[in-house]
């Protein structure tokens, strides 16, 4: 497990650099390859409490798009502790065992604990999802196993005609997928307790990711203590 931490780490700082150095094509690859180590790091971190078959056909009939998506779906589950957490901070919660629930809402996601996060990787990739949903999925794996290719490799169809090159990955590319490589690696960290604080999760976070979670507590926070004095007067 620490060589995989390690190289994951080595991925994104060289997709970062690489990124810096207007070479997108190379970046973006790393940027993806990093991702893929993610979902196997916490794949592997669970690995005992998963049925074989999800472990043996993780990136085969099961859908490599589910397993690649488990990072962001325990993102989204931490941002909401997040959010929890800051309504407390702000006194919006005046439970004196709070931070218990806080605690709680972190093991079930999965935080240094196998099997709970074995449940929740299962409960997403199992999951039956809105037709439209599940479409978009599939198409934006398909998208990023075509990015994958062509930012190392000239693609040509069977008629010898280029259909995919690595002058095709533009900065915008590049920049989606090493954000996308620097979410899961927080993910990673969180997972394996290298980061265990919620607060220090968010602030990991990419920047654009970061200011929304803490825009959406500002707001949350002041539609709550706004509705409070209304109901006192």
């Amino acid at each position: 497990m620490d060589a995989l931490l390690a190289n994951i780490q080595a991925l994104l700082s060289a997709a970062t650099l690489l990124f810096r150095k207007r070479y997108f094509s190379q970046s973006a690859h790393l940027s993806i390859v990093c991702g893929e180590e993610c979902a196997k790091y916490i794949l592997e971190f669970c690995k005992k409490n998963l049925p074989d078959e999800v472990i043996r056909r993780r990136f085969q009939h099961l859908g490599k798009f589910r397993v690649l998506a488990v990072p962001w779906h325990v993102a989204g589950g931490l941002q909401v502790v997040y959010l929890l957490h800051a309504l407390h901070e702000a006194g919006v919660f005046g439970e004196a065992d709070a931070d218990l629930v806080f605690d709680d809402l972190l093991d079930t996601i999965g935080q240094n604990n196998p099997q709970r996060l074995a449940e929740t990787v299962m409960e997403y990739i199992s999951r039956h999802q809105d037709g439209k949903v599940e479409a978009a999925q599939q198409r934006a794996a398909v998208e990023m196993e075509q990015y994958r290719r062509s930012s190392v490799y000239v693609d040509l169809d069977d008629d010898q005609k280029v259909v995919g090159q690595p002058a095709d990955i533009t900065r915008d590319v590049a920049k989606r997928y090493l954000i996308n490589a620097r979410v899961a690696r927080t993910v990673v960290r969180f997972i394996s307790s290298n980061e265990p604080d919620i607060v220090e999760f968010t602030n990991a976070l990419p920047r654009e990711m970061r200011d929304e979670a803490r825009r959406t507590a500002r707001e949350m926070i002041q539609k709550v203590l706004a509705a409070r004095d209304a109901n006192a007067s």
